[in-house]
C-alpha cells in the first residue's frame, strides 16, 4: 500500500539491470494510500487504469528510480495485471519489450518459490552461481542520478473549481505560462456546493514545470483544496 516493498524490489532489480548501485534511499516513493476513488473513475472514463508501478529508467541524463501510482492506457498489457498477479516489464535496445507475469502472493505460489530455493541451495547451484556473480550491489559504482524535475511525461491533473465564469481561462493560462500543453479536458455538470471537478490531461511536460504550475493553480481564488497530479506512463514503441 505504501510502496515500500516495491521500492526495495526496484532497487535490487535496477542494480541487476543497469550494473549500478541504486539503494532504496534513492527511490522516489509514493504509495496508493492517498488515492481517491474519483481519480480511478475519471481515469477509467478517459481510457486508463491505475497501477502502482516501480519504474527504473536510464538515459543520457542519468538514472531515475520511482514507485508511484500511474495511469496506463487500457490497451497496454500491463494494465491487465490484476489481483495477486505481479508483472515485470522490460525494454531493451535489441529485444524490445518483454513482460513476465505471475502470482506474487498466495499459499501455493509462495510454497513453490521456497521449495525452489531449497532445492537450488541443496544441489549446490546457488553457491556456485553466487560465487561467480559480479552484480553485488555493494561492489558496484553508485548510480548517476538524473534530475527528476527535468524528466518528461504526460500527467493527469484534477482540480476542484468553483462553478463561476473564467475558471478554465485561469487554469489554462497558468499551465500555458509554465509551457504545458493540454491534451484533453473533462468536466461533468455535477456541482456540490457550486464546486466541480476539472480534469486535465497534459502533453509531454517536465515534471518540475508541472509541479510549479500545480502550486500556482492551488493559489487561484477559483480553486479549492490541493490539485491531484498523477503520472501517465506511455510504453516505449517497439
Amino acid at each position: 500500500v505504501t510502496g515500500k516493498d516495491a521500492a526495495q524490489k526496484l532497487a535490487i532489480l535496477a542494480s541487476l539491470a543497469f550494473g549500478v548501485r541504486g539503494p532504496e534511499s534513492k527511490v522516489t516513493n509514493r504509495g496508493i494510500d492517498k488515492l481517491e476513488l474519483a481519480d480511478i473513475r475519471f481515469g477509467r472514463e478517459l481510457g486508463y487504469d491505475i497501477k502502482l508501478l516501480g519504474i527504473a529508467e536510464q538515459s543520457d541524463v542519468g538514472a531515475a528510480f520511482a514507485v508511484e501510482p500511474c495511469f496506463i492506457h487500457t490497451s497496454e498489457p500491463l494494465s491487465q495485471v490484476h489481483g495477486s498477479f505481479n508483472a515485470l516489464s522490460i525494454f531493451g535496445d535489441a529485444v524490445g519489450h518483454t513482460m513476465y507475469l505471475g502470482r506474487g502472493a498466495g499459499q501455493m505460489p509462495t510454497a513453490s518459490a521456497v521449495v525452489s530455493d531449497l532445492l537450488n541451495d541443496a544441489s549446490g547451484w546457488y553457491p556456485h552461481a553466487f560465487a561467480k556473480l559480479n552484480l553485488w550491489p555493494d561492489r558496484l559504482k553508485a548510480a548517476q542520478l538524473a534530475d527528476t524535475k527535468k524528466l518528461n511525461s504526460r500527467f493527469y491533473l484534477r482540480m476542484s473549481a468553483k462553478d463561476v465564469p473564467g475558471v478554465m481561462a485561469k487554469i489554462t493560462k497558468t499551465l500555458g505560462d509554465a509551457g504545458i500543453s493540454i491534451s484533453a479536458v473533462l468536466q461533468h455538470e455535477v456541482a456540490v456546493n457550486k464546486v466541480v471537478p476539472v480534469v486535465v490531461i497534459t502533453h509531454d511536460a517536465q515534471r518540475g514545470s508541472v509541479e510549479k504550475a500545480i502550486d500556482r493553480i492551488a493559489k487561484l481564488d477559483v480553486i479549492q483544496g490541493s490539485p491531484v497530479c498523477l503520472r501517465i506512463v506511455d510504453m516505449p514503441a517497439g
